[in-house]
């Protein structure tokens, strides 16, 4: 999760288009492996992102792309079951092979898939070049420091302490996009997440009325738990809010965050009163935010909101547990364990009562 990569997918995509065809008139064959899920959380928009991460490459000038879209899941299903996978091909040293036909060891080998001006500084924690969870499209993701929440099952501790992270400049950030705006295409832009992005409003909002003269879309993560002038100028300027709204019942949203809900739902209110468009995103932990009883009260109270343009179910993990270990911090939920795919499915039934546009991610 965190050390995200500030030189990932789409900034080696962006390097290898600058080179120039005289200097390599042999051509420039570019091939990098990615795993399905690093596309999106649906099929549909597997292909649109993959299609439009392409797209954005030849657009800025490149020659030659190979790209393995495969899982670790379904290489090992196939060490172990040839017989379902007689066509499956993969690259190896920049050759097509048949992968059922090679050594039990160049198999191993091959499994081995990875995902690839005058204004306040912006505390910034880290980047992702290809996020595909943060938003529509392919999106520049740039993780802000700084929250004043203290959620439980927090994946991102390290990027809690107002103190930490590197002072960047708007002019910085701004260029990375513009740099990466090829491949955005037509949904893609920019995700501002954390932390809690709000804290730095003031640094902000010079940056984003800078970003939309350039036509980049803007996304912006949020917990809603802030509000004064600046944050209120912030939202304007925003063309899609991601709302976590952790809990419903003020109480085990306190108990889960160590805050009050009361401004997170004056903010998804006055998202709706001024039009501004918005996703519910809900963190489903076993034993604190699944209730039947608070998902049905979240509906009755959201149902009827027709800036909410899609929920999203995000499933509990364990991911940043080893976070907390390295900066000496005791986890408080080692007991709970991540959801069941039943659990899940019952959870994206409930919010389909209420809601049109669900998914899990």
């Amino acid at each position: 999760m965190h050390g995200r990569d500030k030189n990932g997918a789409i900034a080696s995509l962006s390097s290898v288009a600058k080179l120039r065809y005289r200097d390599s008139q042999d051509g420039i064959s570019n091939t990098f492996s990615i795993v399905p899920k690093s596309l999106g959380p649906t099929p549909e928009e597997r292909v649109e992102n993959l299609v439009t991460m392409m797209d954005g490459y030849f657009t800025k000038g490149a020659h030659h792309l190979n790209v393995n879209v495969l899982n670790r899941e379904m290489l090992e299903d196939a060490m172990e079951h040839p017989e379902k996978y007689p066509q499956l091909t993969i690259r190896v040293s920049g050759y097509a092979v048949n992968f059922v036909k090679l050594s039990r060891e160049h198999q191993w080998k091959s499994s081995a898939v990875h995902s690839t001006k005058g204004c306040n500084m912006i505390n910034v924690h880290s980047y992702e070049s290809m996020g595909t969870f943060d938003g529509p499209g392919l999106r520049l993701v740039v993780f802000l420091q700084g929250c004043p929440f203290r959620c439980l099952y927090c994946a991102n501790p390290d990027t809690i302490d107002v103190k930490g992270g590197t002072p960047t400049t708007p002019e910085e950030i701004l260029q990375m996009a513009i740099s990466q705006k090829a491949f955005f295409g037509k949904k893609g832009g920019i995700t501002f997440s954390g932390g809690e992005p709000t804290l730095q409003a003031e640094a902000l909002i010079p940056l984003f009325k800078e970003l939309k003269a350039n036509g980049i879309h803007i996304c912006l993560d949020s917990n809603g738990g802030i509000w004064n002038e600046k944050v209120e100028e912030l939202f304007s300027l925003t063309d899609l809010v991601l709302l976590d709204i952790k809990q419903f019942n003020p109480e085990r949203h306190r108990t889960l965050t160590g805050r009050s809900n009361e401004q997170t739902l004056r903010t998804a209110a006055w998202l709706e009163e001024h039009g501004r468009p918005f996703w519910l995103r809900y963190v489903l932990v076993p034993g604190y935010s699944d209730s039947e009883e608070d998902i049905c009260l979240l509906g009755e109270s959201f149902g009827k909101y027709r800036q909410i343009q899609r929920v999203e179910i995000l499933p509990y993990h364990r991911l940043g547990v080893h976070k907390y270990e390295a900066m000496g911090w005791d986890y408080k939920l080692k007991e709970v364990k991540e959801n069941t795919p039943e659990q899940l499915e019952r959870a994206e039934k409930l919010f389909k009562e209420y809601f049109t546009n669900v998914i899990t991610n």
